[in-house]
């Protein structure tokens, strides 16, 4: 009897007609057993939708595949919203968009952290960037700092250095991040606010080995830059998830006010340059700092 977590495997697509396939092919390639692939289509106008029914027509392998079609586009934060609260069943929950391509060890290797350290709430890996036809832009050997390592980042460490979010794309999620909060209701995408929520119940692990090939191009969500009335919604979010947790008891007074007051800063967390230069300031000389054991090597 496989006694492993049961992990959803979760697919977000919209306009991916030249990329789904790729994003589909890391899905059911995944070297863990116990796993259910959820794809979800937000109401695609191009022809999306046609190549994620007829993959799923033609799969033949081990993995139960779980496919959702909006009947209207929902934008991403509600797109979001109904997978992870009304179609994933899994204990972890690993999100993937429909352009990139999940490498085979991306399930395992996020399951071996969870039960590692019980203390993480989520996770994310160092990103291998590249173009559309997934070559690689750069060699993350050389641009990543301390290659092979880990750090754990706690709601002390987000509050005391000045740093900001991490990856998105490679995200796992314990299914309590989604059992602790409400759905998203103010914000149009989910990225940083599942990131704060994490640290507000538990702590955060990045990893600095690549399991995901990134595409970069002109479509990418994450280069846009919030407008004054996303900022506003996105700081409506953060107060409301903010108190939430504090009426829950998963944060104290201080933690509180002090959040508010670096949220209220927050005008263009989408900008990940500006993140992963934090992030590595944070991390220089930093005791948090780990080796990786060495399966990952």
């Amino acid at each position: 009897m496989n006694n492993k977590p049961l992990v959803s495997f979760c697919i977000f697509s919209y306009n991916q007609e030249n990329y789904i396939q790729d994003a589909l092919e890391g899905a059911v390639g995944q070297d863990y057993e116990n796993l259910e692939i959820v794809v979800s289509d937000d109401c695609s106008k191009d022809g999306t939708q046609q190549k994620i029914d007829e993959f799923v027509a033609a799969y033949k392998g081990p993995h139960r595949i779980i496919v959702n079609k909006n009947q209207q586009n929902m934008g991403i934060a509600r797109h979001v919203n109904k997978v992870l609260y009304e179609i994933s069943h899994g204990d972890i929950v690993l999100l993937a968009a429909g352009d990139d391509k999940s490498l085979p060890n991306r399930t395992t290797m996020s399951v071996e952290f969870f039960e590692r350290f019980p203390e993480i709430a989520s996770l994310s890996f160092l990103s291998q960037a590249t173009d559309e036809n997934l070559n690689p832009k750069i060699d993350y050997e050389k641009t990543c700092f301390r290659p092979h390592t880990f750090t754990i980042l706690t709601l002390n460490d987000y509050l005391r250095y000045n740093i900001g979010c991490f990856s998105g794309d490679s995200r796992a999620l314990r299914r309590s991040v989604v059992d602790s909060f409400p759905p998203l209701s103010y914000a149009k995408a989910e990225d940083y606010f599942l990131y704060l929520r994490s640290l507000m119940i538990g702590s955060i692990c990045y990893i600095r080995e690549p399991v995901l090939l990134r595409r970069v191009h002109g479509n990418n969500v994450s280069a846009s830059i919030p407008t004054r009335e996303g900022n506003k919604r996105n700081f409506q979010q953060f107060k409301a998830d903010i108190d939430w947790a504090f009426e829950k008891g998963y944060i104290n007074e201080t933690s509180k006010q002090k959040l508010i007051e670096k949220t209220s800063t927050i005008t263009k967390y989408s900008v990940k340059e500006v993140w992963h230069k934090r992030f590595v300031n944070f991390c220089r000389g930093n005791r948090l700092i780990k080796n990786v054991y060495s399966k990952i090597k």
